[in-house]
């Protein structure tokens, strides 16, 4: 009897763990490799749980320690494939706030070659969520949009390297903001590995609703962070989202809805004047409680809906 009893709770436990790590949207992706991998890593769900190591709080006079750095169980391998230039391979250069930094409902475990660069490190893993180096600790659209764009055909292998920070104003990033750092950091690192980001994808603007900047205030700001890129020696093109919706309580979507147009002007204005910068998704018209049952993060459905808009982004711009 006892064994059964103890038989029934490892399997009660097992089961719970596949959901807190993938949630059930991600069990019943649409691909289904997708399971043995969640099998495989199902382990390590004591990220998620109290007691267990979590993301690194931002630290102001040191913000290039935030962010998720456990690599226990993370698979190494070689950051030297991604060195130079190689039309096969691509670098996502990924950051913004929560959406673009592993706040996700659920996980995902890319079926594909994609691989994360650690920021805390500067080595290179095989990619899972949550994604080394972001703040969060649960899922992100990287590791989606780069299946998807290997499944496209548009690419053999991918790298992500991601940096994004929840909760974080435009002007973080900017130079003089204490976030500019992190940017500064990563690219000196990846440049130090001979590895040069194809893609520049960010995907912020929601803290700003809130926050009330003027369109021509966050063009002004996003003007500047791209001009720092290339003082980095980072001349990919970038990619901002069309990104505001975070109503996380009812009325907020009214009380703020002239400040978010303010920003969704200002993001939709960036392609046509600042050179290098391309039309991003629009991951506004992703809404409701499929998508994003607290009104602001997405589940596994918000994650693949969100992951196409990125692609066709990215795509588009080859085209143009």
């Amino acid at each position: 009897m006892k064994k059964w009893i103890v038989a029934v709770v490892v399997v009660i436990v097992w089961l719970g763990s596949l959901y807190f790590a993938y949630g059930f949207g991600s069990l019943f992706a649409t691909f289904q490799p997708q399971l043995s991998d969640a099998a495989r890593t199902a382990m390590s769900v004591l990220v998620m749980l109290p007691g267990g190591p979590a993301a690194r709080p931002c630290d102001v006079d040191d913000p290039t320690t935030c962010g998720f750095a456990d690599t226990g169980g993370r698979q190494e391998v070689a950051c030297d494939a991604f060195a130079g230039d190689d039309p096969d391979r691509a670098v996502l250069f990924a950051f913004g706030q929560s959406n673009s930094a592993n706040a996700a409902r659920d996980r995902y475990v890319p079926v594909h070659e994609i691989v994360n660069f650690n920021p805390h490190d500067g080595r290179c893993y095989r990619a899972e969520d949550p994604l080394l180096g972001p703040d969060g600790f649960a899922g992100a659209v990287w590791g989606r949009v780069a299946d998807e764009l290997v499944h496209a055909g548009l690419y053999r292998q991918v790298l992500i390297a991601p940096i994004g920070i929840g909760g974080t104003e435009l002007a973080r990033w900017t130079p003089g903001g204490d976030l500019h750092a992190r940017v500064e950091a990563t690219a000196d690192m990846l440049a130090g590995l001979g590895i040069r980001p194809t893609h520049v994808v960010w995907h912020q603007g929601e803290s700003d609703v809130f926050a009330g900047t003027s369109t021509e205030d966050y063009v002004s700001q996003f003007s500047a962070l791209a001009a720092s890129l290339g003082t980095f020696d980072i001349d990919a093109p970038i990619f901002p989202a069309v990104a505001t919706r975070c109503y996380f309580r009812e009325g907020l979507e009214v009380e703020y809805a002239d400040s978010a147009e303010r920003i969704r002007a200002a993001q939709k204005r960036l392609p046509g004047q600042i050179p290098n910068v391309f039309p991003g998704p629009d991951t506004d018209t992703i809404s409701g409680d499929r998508f994003r049952p607290d009104g602001c993060h997405f589940t596994a459905k918000g994650i693949a809906a969100q992951a196409r808009l990125w692609v066709e982004a990215l795509q588009a711009a080859t085209t143009m």
